[in-house]
């Protein structure tokens, strides 16, 4: 992967934010720094992603800086630092920062949203790079999320290699059709539904060269309206939401199919990785797949395929799981 790519790419999903809070956002490598590595793109995407959207979040003037630097000991370590002149964190709340399900304060989660559990995902796939994370921070000042991570250096390629497998090849050819004269794909509608942000970004950007018309709602009351309003080919449930979470929100959804009798939309779960009890209860509530989080693109597409390739009334209750 090429770092310059990776960092360029965070950035400009923010950029709209960053511009409507009147934010600088800027980015930078240590002039010299290998750029070319070996490693895993997305997993790195996703932590970025995290903490700079975070960063955005509780920072209402100045702005946010992503740097990336080496480490002496080692020519594969690298050190990211993502700062910011935001509402900082008190000391006594640092430690548990990186805990599943901890915020600082209950009061910042009311009025910035969120339930931290992402924090947790970033610090499991800090760990599993190789490398450990950090936070230092002033309340009322800002703060720096350090995280390091070994990435091995390799020479940039003499010639962009070809794309192994079209991203377009993931959708359902069935749904692709030929029946505009300019063979234009059809767009597959899909209803994104999650409390953060920052993850509906992500979403967004996941389907970004894919033919698909995306709607987003904020909670499961919002889903259950516009499922109401309009038929979507798709659904992305998020479970663990405020107003209404998504096992409640999916119940409403197929309690009205069954009324109505339309055909029931597909609907696939994110869950929190590892927590077995949403595993299990995602079928229950009506859910036909489920994604674990962190969501790898690969395993998403590929839930999207299966959901919408077959009549909705022969899904069964598969787990997609995720690929690492």
């Amino acid at each position: 992967m090429d770092l310059e790519h990776v960092i360029a790419s965070v950035l400009d999903m923010f950029e709209v934010r960053a511009s409507e809070k009147h934010l600088t956002l800027v980015g930078s490598i240590v002039d010299g720094l290998p750029t070319h590595r070996i490693g895993d793109p997305l997993r790195l995407r996703q932590i970025l992603v995290n903490l700079v959207g975070n960063a955005i979040k509780f920072t209402e003037r100045g702005g946010v800086t992503v740097t990336v630097q080496g480490e002496p000991e080692s020519e594969d370590l690298l050190k990211f630092s993502i700062t910011d002149t935001g509402i900082g964190i008190s000391s006594d709340k640092i430690e548990t920062m990186f805990s599943s399900f901890t915020q600082a304060d209950s009061s910042t989660a009311r009025l910035y949203g969120g339930s931290g559990l992402g924090l947790a995902i970033v610090a499991r796939l800090v760990t599993l790079m190789g490398g450990r994370i950090w936070v230092e921070s002033q309340p009322g000042v800002g703060s720096t999320f350090q995280f390091t991570a070994r990435l091995e250096v390799r020479a940039a390629p003499a010639v962009e290699q070809p794309a192994a497998r079209p991203l377009a090849s993931l959708v359902p050819q069935a749904l692709i059709g030929t029946a505009a004269a300019d063979d234009r794909a059809r767009a597959l509608s899909i209803l994104i539904v999650d409390d953060s942000i920052d993850n509906r970004l992500l979403l967004n950007a996941f389907f970004k060269s894919l033919p698909c018309s995306l709607d987003e709602a904020d909670n499961g009351r919002q889903a259950v309206d516009m499922t109401a309003e309009r038929r979507y080919d798709l659904v992305l449930m998020d479970i663990r939401m405020p107003v209404m979470d998504g096992y409640a929100a999916t119940r409403q959804i197929r309690e009205r199919e069954q009324l109505t009798g339309v055909p029931p939309v597909p609907i696939i779960a994110l869950t929190a990785s590892g927590l077995q009890e949403e595993v299990t209860e995602c079928p229950a509530a009506g859910c036909n797949l489920h994604v674990s989080k962190p969501i790898s693109k690969a395993a998403l597409l590929e839930a999207v395929r299966r959901a919408t390739q077959a009549p909705p009334a022969s899904f069964g209750q598969v787990t997609v799981a995720e690929n690492s």
